[in-house]
């Protein structure tokens, strides 16, 4: 019940509800409503209540004669009679008393006009609440009898709500214990644990349910008496537990020990270790041991083979030759094996220095920061491996090839690095006398190739102007034959070995352009027709394609059919050979098929595997009668993989034989597509009109220029070399310089720089090279230093021809080419 005014401020009332909030569920409710009903009864009052302050409001536990289970603290009868503290509070006519005259509950029904009621305080004294009765008319004042009566029923209210309140206290502690129980006998099955109790006057034993399960006695089961657990153990143990525990006994000193024992419910032998503390009684006597026994079997055997295992790492770490480290976080080095000895180090002089302490000055900082990096990444495994300059015991630099593995905790967090180091100096002396050895074989071909190929030019090339002349002697004509064909055999024996050398080398990059594969036959054929012609042998082609425009490096393939095509000619003595080409693969993957059909002996089944390995021949005769180097093939086949096809041969001994070669080949189109330039007939030079510059150290090499280019309209100056040549470029434009690469004095390279840089008249001249040397590497350096294109050597009259009339066309014929 409430009135009008509110006197205790929000923070009292809340804090003087504190215990009621504990006394709200105290108690059956059966002893209230007898109290309640009780007092209305003695009082003869139509209302009475147990109301309780909770808060900012007040709820009655019980009441008589009201619906309400609760109304607003603030202004109620009950917290007045909590504010003002008195035993029993009364007000005798509501309507006369201005702090309950405009109440709901006075003016309203149910018409309070009386109130009495007994204050109720906790057993520290704090106001709870009161119990009440009312009257719908004023009443006098209670009698002392009266009120004593009231504060009776009060008291046991009071009584009622600390009973409860103590019950539900135990009920709670009860249910802490248990769950305490169940927490700690949950700890000990997962920690195969299990705790313990001997009495020392009774020898009775309390064995919680992991003793019973380590030991494999069923739970239900009472202990066993100390003898008969003692029972248990292995024979060597018991009698130390009687001494431990005659000990503790008489001492008041614990043990821990591990024991072994056997389990009673399958006879598996069990290590445990026994914890025990004694406990003493009131005249500092031992009276019981508490302890606990946990189950260590599989520690123990995770322990013994970790010991093992580390056993074995450790034997394998002092016989490794191989440098093993544990490095951590800090990069500090935490073990060493004994093979650092090698280095000059002992184990104990590299173990608790930093990685980094060992290297040059100059490779710290660096080493450093890939240290912290490797610990920082998130990836797992191995770094990888890497050689490393470190600095020995007598302060000699050795290398050391090492790979590292990051080792992480059960987090995924780095904790160390393993390293394994092994001692490559050996190897890197090796490698670098073997680069060495590459490099001198490099200059060595090239010089090689230089000082063959340019005899060759003059040998080829006035062999060639020799076989134009009309009235040169039928005998004098057979012997220009035979120097042109020994010529070319030796020009294709080093063409073989230089590019064996390439193919080895990975130097070899293939070119794709657009390239008419009919025309591409026809050319070997012609190449090839005097050879032919010289055995009386039919050389024929057979192309008729429906796309014969393709992108493929024609040059490598006209390489390799004239090798196939020139060996089937070698072979054959009578007969013929065929130059075939059908097209496969599909629109999808358009290919190429082409063959080398010949009339020759064939090839014997078990010998044919052999033909495309390097320096092989069927036979030692085959190869003393027709000669070659046995590169040849082998090139081809090298080759045709390069552009991802493959090569073979079809051949019964006595049915002649077919070497064919499958490759893909893009049919040409708008978007694969080219110029190219238009070769100029050997006619060409003709009509050659301007002035050029030849410049070769060789004087034969440039006569046969001269001789080649021959015609009224040119005018020719010459050069022996590159400082010449730049004097030359320096008072006169050019309409063509060509220009040899290896010269004394100054080379082509270095010439051709200097004309692009000094010289106003010939800065945009065409610029050829003309070199022995040959490969993509000659021909970058010959694009860096300024010249427009290259031409190898032994020169062919038509391909000089044909690149003179492109470069002095004129520039709108130029363009359209």
């Amino acid at each position: 019940m409430v009135g009008k005014n509110s006197v205790l401020s929000r923070r009292d009332m809340l804090a003087s509800s504190a215990p009621a909030l504990a006394a709200a569920d105290s108690g059956p409710a059966e002893t209230f409503d007898s109290l309640t009903r009780l007092a209305t009864q003695i009082f003869r009052a139509p209302m009475g209540m147990v109301s309780l302050l909770d808060g900012d409001r007040q709820w009655f536990r019980s009441h008589i004669g009201l619906d309400e289970t609760s109304v607003p603290r603030e202004g109620s009868f009950c917290h007045h009679a909590a504010l003002e503290g008195a035993a029993v509070f009364e007000v005798c006519d509501t309507l006369r008393d201005p702090r309950f005259a405009a109440y709901a509950y006075v003016v309203a029904p149910p018409h309070v006009r009386y109130y009495a009621g007994a204050l109720l305080r906790s057993s520290e004294g704090e106001p709870l609440g009161t119990l009440c009765v009312a009257d719908t008319s004023p009443r006098p004042p209670m009698d002392d009898t009266a009120r004593a009566q009231l504060r009776t029923l009060a008291s046991a209210v009071e009584s009622a709500i600390q009973l409860g309140h103590e019950l539900r206290v135990r009920r709670e502690a009860d249910a802490r214990i248990a769950e305490q129980a169940r927490t700690l006998e949950i700890a000990e099955q997962a920690a195969s644990l299990g705790h313990w109790r001997l009495d020392r006057d009774s020898g009775v034993s309390h064995w919680s349910d992991g003793v019973f399960d380590i030991h494999g006695l069923p739970r239900a089961a009472a202990p066993p008496s100390f003898e008969d657990a003692l029972a248990l153990y292995h024979p060597d143990d018991q009698r130390l537990i009687q001494e431990m525990v005659a000990r503790a006994w008489r001492t008041g000193i614990g043990f821990d020990t591990p024991l072994r024992l056997r389990r009673a419910s399958d006879g598996a032998e069990r290590w445990v270790r026994t914890r025990a503390q004694a406990d003493s009684d009131a005249k500092g006597r031992p009276s019981a041991l508490l302890g606990v026994i946990q189950d260590i079997t599989e520690e123990r055997r995770a322990l013994t083979e970790l010991r093992a295992s580390e056993a074995r790492y450790r034997l394998l770490a002092d016989n490794c030759h191989d440098i093993l480290l544990r490095i951590d976080r800090d990069g500090v080095v935490r073990y060493a094996s004994p093979s650092c000895r090698q280095l000059g180090y002992a184990p104990e002089d590299v173990a608790g220095r930093h990685l980094t302490e060992f290297l040059p000055g100059q490779h710290r900082k660096d080493a450093a920061n890939a240290l912290l990096d490797l610990f920082n990444a998130t990836h797992t495994g191995s770094a990888k491996t890497r050689d490393y300059p470190v600095v020995a015991a007598d302060g000699s630099i050795v290398w050391l090839e090492g790979a590292s593995t990051i080792v992480r905790d059960i987090n995924g967090e780095a904790v160390e690095m393993v390293s394994v180091f092994r001692d490559v100096t050996a190897r890197r002396e090796l490698e670098a006398r073997l680069q060495a050895a590459a490099e001198a074989k490099t200059v060595f071909l090239a010089n090689m190739s230089h000082e063959l190929r340019t005899p060759l030019t003059s040998i080829l090339g006035f062999s060639s102007l020799l076989a134009t002349i009309p009235e040169l002697p039928t005998l004098a004509a057979q012997h220009v034959g035979r120097i042109t064909a020994a010529g070319q055999a030796l020009l294709a024996l080093i063409n073989d070995v230089l590019d064996f050398s390439k193919l080895e080398a990975g130097q070899i990059q293939l070119e794709p352009a657009p390239a008419d594969v009919p025309r591409l036959l026809e050319e070997v054929r012609d190449i090839l027709s005097v050879q032919a012609a010289v055995k009386g042998i039919d050389l024929t082609v057979d192309a008729q394609m429906a796309e014969p425009k393709r992108l493929l490096d024609d040059l490598r393939l006209r390489q390799i059919l004239v090798n196939l095509t020139g060996n089937a000619i070698k072979f054959t003595d009578h007969g013929s050979v065929t130059l075939r080409v059908r097209e496969t693969g599909g629109p999808e993957a358009p290919a190429l098929r082409v063959e080398v059909i010949d009339t020759g002996p064939g090839i014997p089944q078990d010998r044919q595997e052999r033909l495309f390995k390097r320096f092989s021949q069927v036979d030692g005769s085959v190869t003393r009668r027709h000669g070659g180097s046995g590169l040849g093939l082998s090139i081809s086949r090298e080759l045709v993989e390069l552009m991802g096809g493959r090569i073979g041969v079809e051949s019964q001994e006595g049915q002649g034989a077919v070497f064919w070669l499958e490759a893909p080949a893009p049919v040409v189109n708008e978007t694969n597509a080219k110029d190219s330039a238009v070769a100029a007939p050997a006619s060409a030079s003709a009509a050659l009109r301007g002035r050029i510059l030849i410049v070769d150290d060789h004087p034969m090499n440039r006569e046969l220029v001269r001789l080649f280019l021959a015609s009224p309209g040119l005018e020719i100056d010459e050069a022996e070399d590159g400082q010449q040549a730049l004097a030359f470029a320096t008072a006169q434009r050019y309409d063509l310089v060509l220009m040899d690469v290896n010269m004394p004095v100054l080379d082509g390279l270095a010439a051709t720089s200097a004309i692009r840089a000094t010289c106003p008249l010939n800065v945009g001249a065409p610029i050829v090279a003309l070199t022995a040397q040959t490969g993509p590497e000659i021909e970058q350096k010959c694009f860096d230093a300024g010249m427009d294109a290259v031409l190898a050597k032994p020169i062919q009259p038509h391909d000089l021809i044909a690149l003179a009339s492109h470069a002095m066309a004129p520039a709108d014929v130029a363009g359209a080419a």
